[in-house]
């Protein structure tokens, strides 16, 4: 109900994720981050505007709870995008659009980026927002919004690089290129969902310490 306002510019976002998602599954999951981004500071700062934290810790619910529906609805904006994502890139590839070959291993691999680079947002952002407040963390937002703009630029550069045409001095810039452009091994994507995993748990037991001990 709250992101209903929000709709048109996550389905106009889902459309250019759709579009790069085979070709470039780390600009892909840059684009989803943005989404999830727009859509978590617009429920914060909802909660800001009608002192929802209040109301809810007014009501027999565990703390912990009310931490853990908030990492909870960071997960759900992202299955959400991927949900609109999955029809829209069936349509562009009827329609012959270049790029979308339908590939497992592009799929696999932007998960795995999605769910890394979701988990170091997540990780860092939630547990100041929960020490600082929504008016002071705010300028963590700020950053980190300039901070995926910057991701996405850097990647565009990356891509235009063939694969093997970099220097050898240069091989973990070539790797980042093959990862960034779902070219790395189905083990490298398991990696980093286990690592966004474990980041998510831990920035959770944090997050769950600071509220339990916060004054309302």
């Amino acid at each position: 109900m709250v992101q209903k306002s929000n709709i048109f510019i996550i389905i106009f976002l889902c459309i250019s994720i759709s579009g790069t998602m085979y070709r470039s599954p780390g600009i892909a999951g840059v684009q989803l981050l943005l989404g999830v981004y727009f859509m978590l500071i617009y429920a914060n700062s909802y909660d800001f505007k009608y002192n929802g934290e209040i109301m809810i810790n007014s009501l027999p619910i565990n703390r912990k709870e009310i931490v853990l529906a908030k990492y909870l609805s960071a997960i759900v904006y992202a299955l959400i995008i991927m949900v609109i994502i999955i029809p829209e890139s069936m349509i562009l590839y009827l329609f012959n659009f270049p790029g979308l070959t339908g590939s497992i291993q592009a799929i696999v691999s932007f998960l795995g980026i999605v769910v890394l680079l979701l988990s170091i947002y997540i990780s860092i952002y939630l547990p100041l927002y929960y020490r600082l407040g929504y008016m002071r963390s705010r300028w963590a937002n700020f950053i980190s919004m300039f901070v995926i703009f910057g991701l996405i630029g850097a990647m565009g550069q990356l891509i235009k690089i063939p694969a093997g045409e970099l220097e050898t001095t240069n091989q973990g810039l070539e790797q980042l290129t093959a990862v960034l452009n779902g070219y790395a091994g189905p083990v490298i994507y398991l990696m980093m969902l286990v690592v966004g995993m474990v980041l998510l748990v831990l920035s959770f037991k944090v997050s769950v310490r600071i509220y339990k001990n916060k004054d309302f």
